[in-house]
């Protein structure tokens, strides 16, 4: 089984809408931004200790109880909700759980630090579906998103459709919560760069790479990694 690029003019048009609101699903409240302008220097700094962490270049510190501030968790669970209503392409009802879970943990780098919530549920409906979020536990900025999923029942609904399915769900979502711009290039034949900005101007860098599989079994694999780079005030 080989993974490949869907049709260039579909994939680009589903990653844009996609990418799009990634950073919409995560705030709390539409009318709050993410990241201040005035805080986009220390906050661009935690994207790259958590790159490096991710990059196997730090690894995590335990935190004491308590540590973690007071709506800390409902934020991180809300935010990953709002990914899993939005995001995932599985339209069928959940048959099987087959593993959920929470864990934060602090990275240090240069003497500052920084708490991270990583998420991740596993389930079946009519896919195999995978998700997993990586964000910081105080501001809710996502630093990283992988879902992966697999078809296993009902497959004619989906293997033509796949694509316009969640480019209408990430739409509505954007369209609802009202993310001021965006920008997105191809930067190789899987991946893309894109940059969104915020209503006070504050650009987040994601890179993206979305692959997927079909035949005429049929079957049908597709597999979504987004990166946050970088931020920069306008």
């Amino acid at each position: 089984m080989k993974f490949k690029a869907v049709a260039p003019y579909l994939s680009a048009a589903l990653l844009l809408s996609v990418c799009l609101l990634l950073p919409l699903a995560f705030v709390p409240k539409p009318e709050t931004a993410l990241v201040e302008p005035e805080s986009v220097l220390e906050a661009d700094s935690r994207v790259q200790t958590f790159a490096l962490y991710d990059g196997a270049e730090l690894e995590q510190a335990p935190i004491e109880s308590g540590a973690l501030p007071a709506d800390s968790l409902a934020r991180s669970e809300g935010i990953f909700a709002a990914v899993m209503e939005n995001l995932v392409i599985d339209g069928g009802e959940v048959g099987q759980e087959i593993g959920s879970g929470t864990n934060s943990y602090a990275l240090e780098r240069g003497g500052d630090r920084m708490l991270v919530t990583e998420l991740y549920r596993e389930w079946n409906g009519d896919w195999h579906n995978w998700l997993r979020v990586w964000l910081d536990a105080e501001s809710g900025v996502v630093y990283r998103l992988y879902y992966s999923a697999n078809v296993l029942e009902n497959a004619g609904a989906y293997v033509s459709s796949w694509e316009g399915l969640l480019a209408a769900a990430a739409e509505e979502t954007a369209l609802a919560l009202g993310f001021e711009g965006w920008e997105a290039a191809a930067d190789g034949p899987l991946s893309y760069a894109v940059t969104l900005t915020d209503e006070n101007g504050v650009k987040y860098n994601y890179s993206a790479v979305l692959l997927s599989y079909e035949d005429s079994a049929p079957s049908l694999i597709v597999d979504l990694d987004i990166k946050l780079e970088s931020l920069e005030a306008s």
